[in-house]
């Protein structure tokens, strides 16, 4: 067995919970009232790219913040890589953060719910 796959299966239920805190976060940037939660998700997310040793950091934008993070032991050519994570819910299910009701008027509201935890199914991880 190789280093990298000893380390993964070593760490595989520290790997799973870590993930688990960042999903708990209710970061659903197209609602304002998550704002601050999408600042808390921007801020978990540096310290964890910090723990593994690379520079980061929290920077505010018009919209949402964002996370710039480098590594710079590379050598001469750089690996760059982003990515982007976006929480949107379209329909309503069992596992949206907000159900839309409609009383008799025809008026439709966003009524808050929390949102189902995190789980796995096999080695699909569901929010």
């Amino acid at each position: 067995m190789s280093d990298v796959q000893e380390y993964i299966e070593d760490g595989v239920q520290r790997f799973t919970d870590e993930i688990f805190e960042f999903l708990r976060i209710p970061s659903v940037s197209a609602r304002s009232d998550h704002d601050a939660d999408t600042r808390r998700a921007a801020e978990w997310l540096q310290a964890k790219l910090i723990d593994v040793g690379l520079e980061a950091e929290v920077i505010n934008t018009p919209g949402h913040p964002i996370v710039l993070a480098e590594w710079r032991g590379a050598g001469e050519e750089p690996l760059r890589s982003s990515s982007t994570v976006t929480t949107t819910c379209s329909l309503p299910s069992p596992w949206s953060s907000g159900i839309l009701h409609r009383s008799s008027r025809s008026s439709a509201k966003a009524v808050s719910t929390p949102a189902a935890p995190p789980t796995t199914r096999g080695n699909f991880i569901f929010t």
